[in-house]
């Protein structure tokens, strides 16, 4: 199984855990092929992550960053770096932490902007 972010699911891969919002109602169960619904069900109840069958799409991620414009890269890494100012950037988990957290801050601001 892997974790992948909503916005990185496409049609066609297969829910590996149960999605259960957070008052305990399961929205999809494992199995499930996903489609254009799920997804629209996912992310009106603000799900962020899914569990799915099998590894995580290659570069799921690093595609995400490669359609951010670089004014919103700019934002997100101030953003971020205020939030990690007191940190060493050059420990491995917390640049991990850091590259997700643009990556987090990438999404909002597209999820902003999306009409």
């Amino acid at each position: 199984m892997a974790l992948v972010d909503i916005d990185s699911l496409v049609a066609g891969m297969k829910v590996g855990k149960d999605v259960i919002e957070a008052s305990g109602q399961t929205l999809l169960r494992s199995g499930t092929e996903i489609n254009e619904k799920h997804l629209r069900i996912l992310r009106s109840w603000g799900v962020q992550q899914v569990d799915i069958e099998g590894d995580k799409p290659p570069d799921a991620d690093d595609n995400f960053l490669a359609r951010a414009t670089p004014a919103m890269l700019d934002r997100a890494q101030a953003a971020v770096g205020e939030r990690f100012h007191r940190t060493d950037p050059a420990h491995p988990a917390i640049a991990e932490l850091m590259r997700l957290a643009i990556l987090d801050e990438i999404r909002n601001q597209a999820a902003a902007s999306a009409p």
